[in-house]
């Protein structure tokens, strides 16, 4: 999912083939490029009620170059199927005089989840 200043939250689905059976993996990412930010956070997480082997989560933070936070690959074997929520927040704050003399606003929020599924 992209955001109109760049920034983006994004799933990778991963399958294996482990012979005889599957493993499948997910990752969940946010990325937010350089701005005139003075800080910020991120936080990436991935849930599902089926298999809590994909259950975790990542918080980071930035400045002006921006950067990216993401969950390490979590790979569950020898299952049929899951679904796996990924869910990314991406918060910047600016110093002022943001929000007048059409100056972007103090504070951006973006959010977005994405439904991942297996097989």
């Amino acid at each position: 999912m992209y955001f109109i200043d760049g920034s983006w939250v994004g799933s990778r689905r991963w399958v294996r083939d482990n012979h005889p059976g599957l493993d499948y993996g997910v990752q969940t990412a946010t990325y937010t490029p350089e701005n005139d930010y003075y800080n910020g956070s991120f936080y990436s997480e991935q849930s599902s009620a089926d298999h809590s082997g994909f259950n975790v989560s990542a918080t980071c933070t930035i400045n002006y170059a921006g950067g990216n936070c993401y969950t390490p690959l979590y790979a569950v074997g020898g299952i049929q199927s899951a679904h796996v929520t990924s869910h990314g927040h991406i918060h910047h704050h600016r110093l002022p005089i943001c929000g007048r003399y059409y100056e972007p606003p103090c504070e951006d929020h973006y959010d977005a989840s994405i439904e991942v599924y297996f097989p």
